[in-house]
């Protein structure tokens, strides 16, 4: 979400730090100008473009609502698909991450990063199971897909919240992971969010 959102924006997108910082990164200049979504985000209205400028002041409000409920949904079924649900995490996510990586720091992320993520999910509440994945993934697409509506934007104009949805819309029916139930719902329930 965050890649396509910078990228957009006329940002480099990355981790020039290392792993001791987290990911997302905005560097600009060659200075890490933050690793917080929101800061960078932030940073970059007042440096480079607002997408919410044209947005009115109810619009505002109900933005940064809706943007609360993406950011915090969206962290927690990635953060499940990726780390927490085994299958995911053992034939995808650690093979990815580990892949071109020398032994010490692949060793790093296979097991410390990989239980840092974890305990994260966990005091994030995020889902413990597939079925509560589900049931939190539903509540959540519900959400932004009634907002949306047949409309083509969440507001009069682009936002910062179409990019994020819609960044989490493609990225959940283009993963590859072989649980993936975020594409079916996506395609069957929830179409009009695609």
């Amino acid at each position: 979400v965050d890649r396509v959102f910078y990228r957009v924006s006329g940002y480099l997108y990355g981790s020039a730090s290392g792993s001791s910082r987290p990911l997302p990164e905005v560097i600009y200049d060659k200075t890490v100008i933050s690793t917080s979504s929101w800061k960078c985000i932030e940073y970059i209205k007042k440096t480079h473009c607002d997408l919410d400028a044209a947005c009115s002041v109810s619009e505002i409000a109900e933005l940064s609502a809706y943007s609360g409920l993406v950011e915090s949904a969206s962290t927690r079924l990635i953060g499940y698909t990726h780390w927490k649900h085994s299958k995911n995490y053992h034939e995808v996510t650690k093979p990815a991450v580990c892949q071109n990586i020398f032994l010490p720091v692949a060793s790093y992320l296979r097991k410390v990063r990989h239980d840092e993520l974890v305990s994260l999910m966990d005091r994030l509440s995020g889902p413990v199971d597939d079925t509560e994945f589900l049931e939190t993934a539903e509540s959540f697409l519900r959400h932004i897909s009634v907002r949306l509506g047949s409309l083509d934007l969440y507001f009069s104009s682009l936002s910062t919240l179409d990019i994020y949805s819609s960044v989490f819309v493609l990225f959940s029916l283009n993963s590859p992971h072989p649980f993936n139930p975020l594409r079916s719902l996506l395609q069957d329930r929830f179409p009009n969010l695609i």
